[in-house]
């Protein structure tokens, strides 16, 4: 349900050129959360600024203490747009106290009925996206969330790469994601998603993800589909201070096995049994591949998160038992094989050590 209560324009305007009556609610509120982007953040804002719509925007922006000078930036935009830009400049940084929580009180904070999000250190490419993303959503009652491809450019603005999902998935995915195990499966550029707005609920877990933006689209599908509209409208900046740039191959499997438990822990229990299935899937995958590089400890850890999908059944209200019996012969499956090759391994351990013997 639409909460702003406005008339529409005939024809988009940009933004900057708006005069809505005072007291009128936005429709929709960019929302952005930046931290130590300096050299990036103008690009983003002055494309959150080159927006046409007919409907009434909001930018909130959040930094979360940044040492480089990135608050002056955003204080001097928001001095200049007063009617458009409400900054929140903190002084001391949030993420490091309460992790995502800042994240998602974020989003619940904004006005409206519908939000847009992107980073600081990304930016749009298309003067008309939010209209057009906008429009999709009212003409289609089924989708919670429309998105887009994006291109990828590097910490200069080089571009690099003409589609993230292409490059990422390496073939092209459904347009429409109906429900939480094909979204888990698919690639949703974050800087690309506008939403209905509703209450983002999460847990304990949540607060310490490095994948805090998967997370969100695993609440998100609770209330709906993904749609992709088809067009590329953003760009994604790839440098060494993003988060996920900066974390090493070996430690990524591991973050994303710690965001699928997470899901499968505080989703709704109507959908705890996809997420309990992706899990599933997500460490049989990662075990056999660590059992194959003989990092026996690792395949360790990934059955600990089989015996976790197993226990998740007890959240579904309506868990058969083929249900139980998949995931438990999925369980024991994987069980055997760490201990089948560390028995081939101490087999062939002790024949050349008889060898040597004689």
């Amino acid at each position: 349900m639409e909460t702003s209560d406005y008339v529409p324009l005939a024809t988009p305007l940009p933004i900057t050129e708006h005069n809505w009556p005072a007291g009128t609610v936005p429709l929709l509120t960019i929302c952005c959360i930046t931290y130590n982007h300096k050299s990036f953040i103008s690009k983003t804002i002055e494309s959150f600024l080159m927006q046409e719509t007919t409907f009434p925007v909001a930018i909130s922006i959040h930094d979360d203490a940044s040492t480089d000078g990135t608050a002056d930036i955003v204080r001097n935009y928001q001095t200049e747009y007063p009617h458009l830009i409400r900054s929140v400049l903190q002084h001391k940084n949030q993420y490091s106290q309460n992790g995502n929580a800042v994240l998602f009180e974020f989003l619940n904070s904004a006005q409206g009925s519908f939000v847009a999000y992107c980073e600081g250190d990304d930016y749009w490419t298309s003067k008309n996206k939010l209209e057009l993303q906008l429009s999709y959503l009212r003409a289609t009652p089924d989708a919670i969330i429309s998105f887009h491809d994006v291109i990828r450019v590097d910490e200069n603005g080089a571009q690099w790469s003409s589609s993230k999902i292409k490059d990422l998935i390496g073939q092209q995915q459904p347009k429409k994601l109906v429900n939480y195990k094909m979204i888990s499966c698919a690639l949703i550029p974050t800087l690309s998603i506008v939403y209905r707005k509703v209450p983002i609920k999460y847990g304990r877990r949540a607060k310490r993800l490095v994948i805090a933006d998967c997370y969100l689209f695993a609440r998100l599908s609770e209330f709906g589909e993904a749609h992709n509209i088809g067009v590329t409208m953003g760009a994604h900046r790839s440098h060494p201070g993003g988060i996920w740039t900066s974390q090493p191959d070996s430690k990524r499997s591991c973050l994303i096995r710690q965001m699928r438990l997470a899901i499968a822990c505080e989703i709704s229990p109507a959908f705890c049994l996809q997420a309990a299935e992706v899990l599933a899937c997500s460490a049989f995958n990662d075990g056999k591949l660590a059992i194959r590089q003989k990092h026996f400890s690792i395949a360790v850890e990934c059955l600990s998160y089989f015996a976790f999908s197993l226990l998740i059944c007890f959240r579904a209200p309506k868990a058969t038992i083929h249900d139980w019996f998949s995931i438990f012969c999925a369980v024991m499956y994987i069980a055997f094989i760490p201990i089948r090759h560390i028995a081939n391994y101490l087999r062939c351990h002790a024949r050349q050590h008889s060898f040597r013997r004689e």
